[in-house]
């Protein structure tokens, strides 16, 4: 291949499209069913499951499949995203001109992952201490301190039982509470997966430039040990591979090519994806989608805003709890009335019997 220094001949863009360009950038649901083949993408399909109740409506939303780049024929990328390029002479590709991408990078905003909401670890750390369990342990450690306080001498053993009942709250909190800082940790790993760099054929000439200046319609170029800087339409390729292990979890490296293979967009060979790795060849595409917009944008963004939902243990658990704090409840009255009523002793005697 040419220098990345080497003058080419610069491509005229074709007309821009405005409604083109700005149904490209609106977010998109990918899923594993087959689409509509040459189906138009617009911002009104990604936004239909907003209305009516979230439940069904979003499962619904979720099973259509809104990117249908790999479809369409060159002609018609170029067309959509206003760009141009030259399959069988990628380096004489004319790419976006510098005023044109600066306008997109305006609109659309940088090629970057939103990071995720953060809630101080404090706050996270209390919420996890006020659960049913590890609040009625606190409150047991209390009452058997309230227990000594009221009469030291026969209940100095109280000293030990609230103590470990208190410690065993707050142990049991902490260990939720770490578990849920890793599994926040991997989220944010996603931030990492974007290359700070990358190459970019602009006004008929090739430039590295930074990951997060790229816009729909640039024209990029992957070599073998890059990071796919941004969701790619494939238009021309030499032996590409790339480790798709990070989002599908395939093991073995896959074949990319300008051939569209598959309907799903994400085992069509036409497609590469944001954070994935080049592990042998190179190839040119075309910048589909950026920053959240992106497929691992879309996992990063439904991982971060889905309502959570407890396992089916941890359901059983609250369950269990909530049975056995009740039955505990219900004794503890009933033992308290019978030491005051039948065995005529103290109130601080009754608390600590019941």
């Amino acid at each position: 291949m040419a220098s990345a220094s080497e003058q080419q001949p610069h491509v005229a863009a074709p007309a821009a499209s405005e409604d083109a360009i700005q149904a490209s950038s609106e977010p998109l649901v990918v899923s594993f069913a087959a689409p509509a083949p040459k189906a138009a993408v617009t911002a009104a399909d990604t936004k239909k499951g907003d209305k009516g109740d979230k439940g069904d409506a979003k499962e619904k939303e979720t099973s259509k499949v809104n990117m249908v780049d790999h479809l369409l024929s060159f002609e018609e990328i170029q067309a959509k995203y206003t760009t141009a390029f030259n399959p069988d002479k990628p380096l004489e590709s004319g790419g976006l001109s510098s005023e044109t991408a600066a306008q997109r990078l305006i609109e659309n905003g940088p090629n970057m992952l939103s990071p995720p909401k953060k809630r101080h670890p404090f706050l996270k750390f209390l919420d996890i201490l006020m659960g049913l369990f590890n609040l009625m342990l606190l409150v047991s450690g209390v009452a058997a301190y309230i227990i000594l306080a009221i009469d030291p001498a026969d209940n100095f053993q109280n000293t030990y039982v609230g103590a470990i009942l208190i410690f065993v709250g707050f142990m049991n909190a902490f260990i939720d509470f770490y578990q849920q800082q890793k599994s926040q940790a991997i989220l944010e790993s996603f931030l990492n997966l974007i290359p700070s760099q990358c190459h970019v054929i602009r006004d008929g000439k090739r430039s590295q430039i930074a990951a997060k200046d790229l816009v729909i319609g640039d024209i990029v170029y992957v070599n073998s040990g890059d990071k796919v800087p941004a969701d790619l339409y494939i238009f021309a390729s030499n032996e590409l591979k790339v480790d798709n292990s990070s989002l599908t979890g395939e093991a073995e490296p896959q074949e990319r090519s300008k051939r569209q293979t598959h309907d799903n967009p994400l085992e069509t060979a036409n497609l590469v994806f944001n954070g994935t790795l080049a592990v042998n060849g190179d190839g040119y595409g075309v910048v589909v989608r950026t920053g959240d917009h992106t497929v691992i944008g879309q996992i990063a963004s439904l991982t971060a805003n889905e309502n959570r939902r407890d396992s089916p243990l941890s359901t059983e658990i609250e369950h269990f709890v909530k049975i056995i704090a009740s039955v505990a409840g219900v004794v503890a009255v009933v033992f308290f009335i019978i030491a005051l009523t039948v065995k005529k002793i103290s109130v601080a005697q009754a608390i600590n019997f019941a």
